[in-house]
């Protein structure tokens, strides 16, 4: 549809620009300021995330964690966790974190070896962990997630592998997913 001119269309979306200092958030008794909350996720929570969530034997982020830490048995992998991951991930690389240096990369990779539908384009909904498709269903929410991580992505690591898939990305939404109005 777009082939022709494809940075036509990526020059039209707004750039993102995350507030540098958001309103204090109110967490239990004290105020948390932004600066604050971004240094948790760093330090604590996304370590965290990475240490439980994600799964060295197949690949990819588990979708949830017990309270216990161990990652919870789903049988699954969901796009939308992959490439909200990979968003995540990229974006706290881009920052020079360094215990997050070859996340995002791994996860890239897991994301198109399992999830990229060879055949009919597009994404699988869902895998199982060893990549195999259980829900070969498109949907816009999850393109649309997958959208986002390789933006992010191509930003910290740019190749033609990421802007590639997300202009097949953005054919499949346009030419099947979209409000045919």
């Amino acid at each position: 549809m777009f082939r022709s001119d494809p940075t036509r269309r990526l020059r039209r979306m707004p750039a993102f620009v995350p507030a540098r200092e958001p309103h204090p958030v109110i967490l239990g008794a004290r105020p948390i300021t932004g600066a604050a909350l971004r240094r948790h996720l760093r330090e604590e929570l996304l370590p965290l995330w990475d240490r439980y969530g994600w799964d060295g034997e197949h690949g990819g982020f588990h979708s949830r964690l017990r309270h216990d830490l161990p990652p919870a048995a789903d049988g699954f992998r969901r796009l939308v966790v992959q490439m909200r991951q990979l968003y995540v991930y990229a974006c706290i690389g881009a920052e020079g974190v360094g215990w997050a240096r070859d996340r995002p990369d791994a996860t890239f990779e897991h994301g198109i070896a399992r999830f990229w539908d060879a055949k009919h384009g597009g994404w699988y909904l869902t895998t199982t962990p060893a990549g195999d498709p259980l829900d070969r269903s498109k949907d816009a929410y999850a393109h649309a997630f997958a959208l986002l991580g390789l933006a992010y992505y191509h930003r910290l690591s740019p190749s033609a592998a990421a802007p590639e898939r997300a202009l097949d990305t953005l054919d499949l939404l346009e030419r099947h997913l979209a409000d045919p109005r």
